[in-house]
């Protein structure tokens, strides 16, 4: 009996890793190389992942055009403050519920 648990909550957590977006995935990369590199806080990284996370809940399309962009300007060399101008142009004037 306990090895049926086992087994069923290797396949959930199997199911839940594959249910992450490869955007997300390589976002989340970026992102933790970047904290890494001191170029962002552990804090900014986390808000960048919920509000990834809500746009991505209202508009699919939308949140993948929003990791492009985060990841582009990371890639570039860009800290926080390029980062923060990325997001600000493309959720608008408009705050994102996280």
């Amino acid at each position: 009996m306990p090895r049926f648990f086992s087994i069923n909550l290797l396949l959930l957590l199997l199911l839940l890793v594959g249910c992450t977006t490869k955007s997300q995935s390589a976002l989340t990369k970026a992102l933790t190389s970047a904290v890494k590199e001191k170029k962002i806080s552990l804090k900014k990284m986390e808000y960048i992942l919920r509000e990834y996370d809500a746009i991505r809940d209202e508009d699919k399309g939308k949140a993948r055009e929003y990791a492009v962009e985060v990841l582009n300007a990371i890639e570039m060399g860009g800290d926080s403050s390029h980062i923060d101008v990325v997001r600000r142009h493309l959720v608008g004037s408009k705050e994102v519920r996280i």
